[in-house]
């Protein structure tokens, strides 16, 4: 280590070329944010550098250098900025802070529309241990173009059981809802079998369990006695809609072999919506 020469007085000093840092001016919501330029030169070395570069008029103050003229980004919330400023200006040494869930996707957005890809690379980190549901998953992946979320959250809903309900389902559109129940039922259609038993409709549809349909001997009660009605759930197979007789249940087949079936068949389904996040997150990440 090179020994202290002694802090005399230098006319002229030069600026460090790594610890010599600009600020800058934000207004979120009626909210004033001055801050080191630094950070975001940093993680968006494309958006904020080329902002901040942009050549100004003579006598023109530039945007971001005062209070009276801030930079004003449209569509941004005090709470998903102040999120994003927690990431880019960590308070302690141990690694990035500790976010919740709303807040990871506060900065997830952000820093996709600020072209940010280290942090937005950090956020779906965070995020995959934070979201709880293929339908989360589903959710964010379209609106965030992350093609991980958006194979695995589909595939996972095609695979779902108990199945998600519609309603659920169309949270992420009616088309999109039907294309997941058409895939599911693909699914179901080739890695089922035929046998000689009978499985009460009602309980698939209602409870997603498969009852068997013991036939009862005619009269076996009383005259009157229904010989296909399910001794689970009370309703006749033979005469209500719900209780229709099935012929297929749950094949034996690997389960490896299933899920590789079901990420085929996410893919053929979604292949443009695929493709599209493809394109996006590879030009984001």
């Amino acid at each position: 280590m090179p020994n202290p020469s002694t802090n005399v007085h230098i006319n002229n000093p030069s600026r460090s070329s790594r610890f010599y840092h600009d600020t800058v001016v934000f207004e979120i919501e009626g909210t004033l944010y001055r801050v080191s330029k630094h950070g975001f030169q940093r993680w968006s070395p494309s958006f904020f550098c080329d902002l901040f570069s942009l050549p100004q008029a003579s006598g023109i103050q530039r945007e971001g250098d005062s209070d009276e003229n801030p930079i004003r980004p449209p569509q941004v919330t005090v709470y998903e900025f102040e999120s994003l400023l927690e990431v880019i200006y960590p308070n302690q040494l141990s690694g990035p802070p500790e976010l919740s869930k709303d807040q990871w996707i506060g900065v997830l957005r952000l820093s996709r529309q600020w072209d940010m890809p280290e942090v937005a690379t950090l956020a779906i980190e965070k995020l995959d241990t934070l979201l709880t549901t293929p339908l989360e998953k589903a959710q964010l992946c379209r609106a965030h173009s992350v093609l991980k979320w958006m194979k695995d959250g589909y595939s996972s809903l095609v695979e779902c059981v108990p199945a998600t309900s519609f309603e659920s389902l169309q949270t992420l559109g009616l088309e999109t809802a039907c294309r997941i129940l058409c895939a599911r039922n693909d699914i179901l259609l080739t890695t089922t079998k035929r046998d000689n038993s009978l499985y009460c409709g009602n309980c698939l549809r209602c409870k997603g369990t498969w009852r068997r349909i013991v036939i009862q001997p005619q009269g076996s009660v009383s005259d009157n006695s229904d010989p296909y009605k399910c001794t689970n759930c009370n309703v006749s197979a033979e005469t209500s809609y719900d209780g229709a007789l099935i012929y297929l249940r749950p094949s034996t087949v690997d389960p490896a072999v299933i899920r590789s079936a079901i990420e085929s068949k996410v893919i053929q389904v979604f292949q443009e919506e695929i493709k599209s996040a493809s394109e996006e997150a590879g030009s984001n990440l």
